[in-house]
């Protein structure tokens, strides 16, 4: 069977000035509702960013924005039979 869909536990970030623009500090927490995944992925803005092993629970990114933009994170369990994927959080900075 596909693996059961995560779900966020939270989603905490930070927004810092750098002198050009703003960066962007996410971590992901999500929980492992799955024992047959083979491994997570995390999507930003649609692209994939990270491949995880089995059992990961969370993610930290960085990315540099300008003011009122962010970035949009979902995170995938997969196995070889199918994915099963969280909805899509969006977060940004002032």
């Amino acid at each position: 069977p596909t693996p059961n869909t995560p779900s966020f536990q939270s989603w905490d970030y930070q927004c810092t000035f750098n002198g050009i623009n703003t960066d962007l500090d996410v971590t992901l927490k999500w929980s492992d509702k799955s024992n047959n995944e083979i491994g997570y992925r995390v999507f930003r803005d649609g692209g994939l960013i990270a491949d995880l092993p089995a059992g990961s629970t969370t993610y930290a990114d960085r990315i540099a924005v300008n003011s009122g933009q962010g970035a949009g994170y979902r995170v995938e369990a997969y196995n070889s039979t199918g994915t099963a994927s969280t909805s899509t959080i969006s977060i940004s900075c002032p």
